[in-house]
C-alpha cells in the first residue's frame, strides 16, 4: 500500500533554496521509498517536534506527518541536518 504525498508550501520553498541535484534525490527517495513505509523508515520526534517524524536522506532531514486514515504523508519542512530542527 503506498501513501500519497503532499507537499506544504513550507517545503516547497525549502527545496527552492538547495540545488537541484539535492532536490531531486530527496523528491525521488520520498515518493519511491517514503511512500510505501513511512513508519518504519521515519523516526519520531519529540519535544518542540513532537507529533512529527524525520526522514534521513544522507545529511538532509524531511519533516512529516501522517494521515492514518487517509493514508497521506504531508512533508512539512526538509533541509540540511544542521538547519532543520531550528524553528
Amino acid at each position: 500500500m503506498t501513501y500519497r504525498i503532499l507537499w506544504s508550501e513550507r517545503v516547497k520553498k525549502d527545496l527552492r533554496k538547495l540545488g537541484n541535484a539535492e532536490v531531486m534525490r530527496i523528491v525521488k527517495k520520498v515518493e519511491t521509498h517514503l511512500a510505501k513505509d513511512p513508519l518504519s523508515l521515519g523516526k519520531s520526534l519529540s519535544g518542540n517536534f513532537s507529533g512529527l517524524r524525520s526522514y534521513r536522506i544522507g545529511d538532509y532531514r524531511v519533516l512529516y506527518t501522517l494521515r492514518q486514515d487517509e493514508l497521506i504523508i504531508i512533508v512539512l519542512h526538509a533541509g540540511h541536518r544542521k538547519d532543520v530542527y531550528e524553528e
